[in-house]
């Protein structure tokens, strides 16, 4: 592959293998092994007497000192104040060669004054001309965090050990702010901080600097001591190095709390109102007979946002006649099963502090669970102002989030409209969760949706828990119910149970959960009901001696799923193996062997029908993903084999190209050819995307989507100017189009956004 310049990189025939003989493959494949805690070279400079491990490895401790003059937010870190300050230094290799010293060094200097809490950082490198900054665009959509020149900086501002502030800078001044839950179990990215940044690029490597105003976090000012949990992160792009102030194992992030150092913070921080308002207005034109009345014609609009501080752990939102016009298109899905698709939420009210509401299947970092969030969700804010995947008005909003003691509280309540034939509902959520020891929890969460003009009403509520017991086990459990209006439901509960180990070498677990058929949350999303759901799972990540190889992920799982009256309806069983390279690619391989027994049949994308009945296939896959610190990077993926008495072959491939972190265009396509008895039809998905940057404050974004089967064409381009601090001006254009027979049934939606943030 070509080098970036400075400041970019940013089975037919024959009898199928069996899954025990495949994983027995596998893990022959997977020797010789490297023994937990022992690391292995790859160009550090480090020796194995220098090495660590991260995993017992003593925390680091810092300090931050008054700052002794004014500073000037220029990257260039030149004022005699810096000197004051002691250097944080020592970072550790979490990747490739975890717990070696890191192969270029890193040092950071925190200092306040009664406004603001600096940070400056100096990230020497023996070839800044190959830094990779990946984009200009404020929290790097598009960019993976992994595949770019990063300096992070993690904030536990309540030392509780469980959550914390993220900040991540690249090389061009871009910044990613976010929120972290739960000891890294949830990540908040739609969260949005005031902070000043600014970076520079020397002979000798690149510098940070950054001004956080204390309005921004949340601490406890009444402290005598302000020891806050601190950590920090740095990546060198070209070496697919990943390295941390405060040790960390390669499969934990800067995020995760509870291995986070320690810092002694400012003493008699003022406190301010922390108040900030947020009007919009916007100028909007519709067209298109497919659109509702409501949003035809030419119209102009404003609403308000709220967010106030009202202690130093609540937080009350609240938003009037909100608008998420300017909030990027779904991704078009092709949908070859016969449950619904699940679509995440993108809107940034309730994206912000989402992890505090999540009830049901979750994915865990670093475990594999067997389900995910597209399983089974109580609470699913995209039920809230949006019907059938299209908007309806959502007239206001109010959210209670935050901690009193030892128990998070979090309260939602919305309201939407009527239009049309959707009737204006009225929304309430409630959770509590409170904290069990160091790192567990339990907690209730309560829903309510009621209809207005005689819509009736539904209500659901239940109670989880998550204990984790030590490094490496974790036990999560829930029991959900619901009810509603007009229904007499007799199998209205849910309930699961799943028990999970993960340590450097295993990842073990065990899920057993039950879905009744009446179980119905009115504002939220199940994919199955009427079943009992087994699952189990057994693999490992040994890290080999083999060049270019950083570990290798052999896997056996296996689901079995039985309807309430006892008799199995899905079985499959997969042998698979991962492998992560040391350049940042990755590569995946699996078969499934597979039998589902369909009571009624179900219609493939609108197009081929597949009858009642038992089927029994099998199916394989396999993908790789290169590294995207390269102007040029990609991925492919092939699958192939049985489909419900039928046969399947798929290929997908994206190539994403970037001559400078200003311009990016990524292009993916994916094919679906399906025979089912005489039927022979395709389902594919075509997607472009161009992003263009100005500078930190002025870009331009670009996607098409394609989808084949429903003969939609979706174009959406958004133009956005960041004209003062967390205010911004949006320019939208959104066509959604029939290309077939139905070619009439288009609609057009042109934008005009304009928001000002205006802080006390």
């Amino acid at each position: 592959m070509t080098v970036a310049p400075r400041f970019l990189r940013p089975a037919s025939g024959g009898r199928p293998l069996t899954v025990p003989g495949l994983v027995t493959l596998l893990l022959l494949l997977a020797l010789p092994l490297t023994a937990p805690g022992q690391v292995t070279g790859s160009g550090s400079s480090g020796t194995a007497s220098q090495a660590v491990d991260p995993e017992v490895a003593p925390r680091p401790v810092g300090t931050a000192v008054p700052a002794t003059g004014p500073l000037t937010i220029d990257g260039r870190l030149d004022e005699p104040a810096w000197q004051t300050a002691l250097p944080l230094t020592g970072f550790i290799q979490a990747i490739p060669d975890a717990g070696r010293p890191a192969t270029e060094e890193t040092e950071v200097r925190m200092l306040y004054d009664d406004r603001h809490l600096f940070i400056g950082a100096f990230m020497h490198d023996t070839r800044p001309d190959l830094l990779v900054s990946g984009t200009l665009e404020r929290d790097h959509p598009g960019v993976s965090a992994h595949d770019i020149d990063l300096f992070g900086v993690f904030l536990d501002t309540f030392l509780d050990r469980r959550n914390g502030y993220l900040f991540l800078v690249n090389p061009a001044g871009a910044v990613r702010d976010g929120q972290a839950f739960d000891n890294s179990r949830n990540l908040d990215f739609a969260w949005d901080a005031v902070v000043e940044v600014a970076t520079q690029i020397h002979d000798d490597g690149w510098t940070v600097e950054m001004a956080i105003p204390w309005t921004t976090l949340r601490f406890d000012p009444s402290r005598d001591e302000q020891l806050w949990g601190v950590n920090f992160h740095r990546s060198i792009a070209r070496r697919n190095e990943r390295t941390a102030w405060a040790p960390l194992d390669r499969r934990h992030q800067i995020h995760f709390a509870e291995r986070a150092g320690t810092v002694e913070g400012p003493p008699d921080v003022p406190v301010g109102r922390n108040i900030r308002l947020k009007p919009f207005v916007l100028s909007q034109d519709g067209r298109g007979a497919t659109l509702p009345d409501w949003r035809r014609g030419t119209q102009a609009d404003g609403g308000l946002d709220l967010k106030w501080g009202l202690t130093p752990r609540m937080t009350m939102d609240l938003t009037w006649r909100a608008d998420f016009s300017h909030v990027e298109v779904d991704r078009e899905q092709v949908n070859l099963s016969r449950f619904p698709a699940f679509f995440p939420e993108r809107r940034e009210f309730f994206v912000e502090n989402s992890g505090m509401f999540l009830f049901g299947e979750q994915s865990e970092r670093n475990y594999r669970g067997g389900t995910s969030g597209a399983d089974l969700r109580l609470f699913h804010s995209r039920r809230i102002g949006l019907e059938g995947g299209r908007p309806v008005p959502l007239l206001g909003g109010g959210r209670l989030s935050g901690q009193v003691g030892d128990t998070e509280v979090g309260i939602l309540h919305a309201r939407t409209g009527a239009v049309d034939e959707v009737s204006g509902d009225a929304f309430s959520v409630v959770r509590l969760r409170r904290r069990v020891g160091a790192a567990s929890d339990v907690g209730v969460l309560v829903t309510d949706r009621q209809g207005r003009g005689g819509s009736g009403w539904n209500r659901a509520g239940g109670l989880d828990m998550n204990l984790r017991l030590g490094p490496s086990l974790l036990i999560s459990s829930y029991a959900a119910t619901t009810s509603r209006s007009g229904a007499s439901d007799e199998d209205d509960w849910t309930g699961r149970l799943w028990v999970a180990w993960r340590d450097q070498l295993w990842d073990v677990s065990a899920l057993a959960r039950r879905v009744g058929e009446d179980f119905d949350p009115g504002i939220g999303f199940v994919q199955r009901r009427g079943m009992t759901h087994l699952y189990g799972t057994v693999g490992a990540h040994p890290r080999p001696g083999i060049p270019g190889v950083l570990d290798l992920n052999p896997y056996l799982e296996a689901h079995r799923y039985t309807s309430v009256a006892g008799e199995v309806e899905t079985t499959r069983e997969t042998g698979g193996l991962g492998v992560n390279f040391a350049d940042g690619g990755d590569f995946s391989t699996r078969v499934t062997r597979r039998m589902e027994r369909l009571e009624s049949g179900f219609q493939v994308e609108g197009q081929g029908l597949v009858p009642a009945g038992t089927y029994r296939f099998t199916e394989a896959e396999a993908r790789y993903q290169s590294s995207g610190n390269r102007q040029i990077s990609g991925n492919v993926v092939g699958a192939i084999g049985g489909y419900f008495g039928g046969r399947r072959q798929s290929i997908g491939a994206g190539l994403r190209w970037q001559p400078d972190p200003r311009i990016s265009l990524a292009v993916q396509a994916d094919r679906n050819a399906i025979e089912l008895g005489d039927d022979r039809f395709s389902a594919n998905l075509y997607r472009t995307e161009l992003r263009v940057a100005r500078s930190t404050r002025l870009y331009l974004g670009s996607v098409v989507q394609y989808n084949e089967a429903q003969e939609l064409l979706v174009s959406n381009l958004r133009l956005t100017w960041l004209h003062a601090p967390l205010s911004e001006a949006y320019l939208v254009f959104t066509d959604r189009r029939r290309t077939g027979n139905e070619a009439s049934a288009s609609e057009r939606l042109v934008t005009l956004k304009v928001t000002r943030l205006l802080a006390f």
